[in-house]
């Protein structure tokens, strides 16, 4: 279940910052290494109230403390319909730490994959539903996720990016922002860390014109679809609704220019912002 895995990997990243051995986190709690070890493994689910007891003793508090409590309530359901202010990106960095493939879907805007802090920070300044404590923290986020995926791990996960051409129609933060925007993304299709490609307009009817999704695939575990709307976040893990977006997946990459071609899109974008 999307929870499920997200809560085990939020719980491991939480017990080896602590420093603590499994065994004697299982002492202080009354309970077996074992159960603490799956636990961390995703091959037992925890109750809201041990998950409450064990971050108490890992001495975890905040934002910290609430992301992983939200992520133990209701940890079972098979498809998750998350609050946006619940989920701020955190949920979706665990999963990223264990998936082997990224597919990344994102027609209207730049994908947050891609996106410089600049452009970030005005994308998350126009958002009415963002506190000003959050703000530094989720532009960060989304920052860090590209490098998380790829230059910070041994092996690289395998990430695939499609950018709708509308996306490129969104001015955000003014020219100058937008020109370094473009570059990054120049550099990203020209580099060796993604597959990077443009889908343009004049395709015809295909099935990501329903909005923008990413795909985590993993060696061992079937794939979970997290989709992002205003208000509502969702994560499916339903067989027959993540082979739909397998299928969707296909047939948008299939409409994507090449590499050659991709480039020279965005370079053309770029010198029609430079010359206005």
């Amino acid at each position: 279940m999307p929870r499920t895995r997200a809560l085990a990997a939020a719980l491991r990243k939480e017990i080896e910052a602590s420093g603590m051995g499994v065994r004697r986190i299982a002492d202080i709690l009354g309970l077996s290494h074992t159960t603490i070890s799956q636990w961390q493994n995703g091959t037992r689910v925890p109750s809201s109230e041990n998950v409450a007891a064990l971050l108490a003793v890992l001495r975890v508090t905040g934002d910290r403390r609430e992301d992983i409590m939200d992520l133990a309530r209701a940890s079972t359901d098979p498809n998750w319909l998350a609050p946006r202010s619940a989920v701020r990106l955190r949920p979706i960095h665990e999963l990223e730490r264990a998936a082997t493939e990224v597919i990344a879907w994102a027609p209207l805007l730049i994908s947050g994959l891609l996106q410089t802090e600049e452009y970030a920070r005005a994308i998350v300044d126009c958002d009415r539903t963002a506190k000003p404590d959050e703000i530094t923290t989720r532009v960060q986020l989304r920052t860090a996720r590209l490098a998380a995926l790829t230059r910070d791990r041994n092996p690289p996960a395998n990430v695939v990016i499609l950018l709708g051409e509308s996306a490129f129609g969104q001015v955000f933060g003014g020219h100058d922002v937008m020109i370094t925007q473009l570059y990054r993304i120049i550099e990203e299709i020209k580099g060796s860390t993604t597959t990077t490609r443009i889908v343009p307009f004049g395709t015809g009817w295909h099935p990501g014109l329903n909005g923008p999704f990413l795909m985590y695939n993993f060696d061992q575990m079937p794939s979970i679809v997290f989709r992002e709307s205003y208000r509502r976040s969702t994560f499916l893990y339903d067989k027959d609704d993540v082979a739909d977006y397998q299928d969707a997946a296909v047939e948008v990459r299939s409409l994507a220019l090449s590499q050659h071609e991709s480039a020279a899109f965005v370079a053309n974008i770029v010198r029609r912002f430079e010359t206005a």
